[in-house]
């Protein structure tokens, strides 16, 4: 038995990385709710739509989801 993707699934598909950006720092990152509150700060310009969400990967690296593309030029 096997299963057929259509190619169309595979082409069409969005990949879940493609909003985020990764950030690592020289030394252990400071507290997630730090960066969280300081990058909303700077990066969304008080517009709700361009929240920036972030994640812990380790102790120097973290993910940002930015889902708003200017914003994460």
């Amino acid at each position: 038995h096997k299963v057929v993707i259509p190619d169309a699934i595979l082409s069409e598909a969005t990949p879940l990385w493609e909003d985020f950006i990764v950030g690592k720092f020289l030394d252990i990152a400071p507290h997630i709710a730090k960066v969280h509150m300081g990058v909303n700060k700077i990066w969304s310009y008080g517009d709700p739509i361009a929240k920036v969400e972030v994640y812990d990967v380790n102790a120097t690296t973290m993910r940002f989801k930015i889902r708003n593309p200017k914003v994460r030029e």
